[in-house]
């Protein structure tokens, strides 16, 4: 009689969440601190905020992909918030106002 016994492998599971939590503790990097330097005296200057292009031309970056990234990067971190569908809804929180 052949026995099968299945196995349940929670290594990957952790070391998955265990990557994805260093990732969220690391430094910002220097684009980061740039983006978030500037979407905050955007929105003291303006009382508004930037668009991912003003963000791009105010700070000479060339890709919007990559301004789009690190302000994605930037909400998970929770320096900055943005509501979905909504233009110019770009925020700077309570902690990335520390900056």
């Amino acid at each position: 009689v052949f026995k099968r016994t299945w196995i349940f492998c929670a290594t990957k599971q952790k070391s998955f969440s265990k990557s994805i939590k260093e990732k969220e503790e690391k430094k910002m990097t220097p684009k980061q601190k740039d983006i978030l330097k500037f979407v905050n005296k955007f929105w003291v200057d303006n009382e508004y905020s930037p668009t991912y292009k003003e963000i791009q031309n105010g700070l000479q970056i060339n890709s919007l992909t990559s301004v789009a990234s690190c302000c994605k990067s930037l909400m998970r971190r929770g320096y900055l918030t943005k509501l979905k569908h909504s233009h110019r809804s770009i925020e700077v929180t309570e902690k990335g106002r520390m900056y």
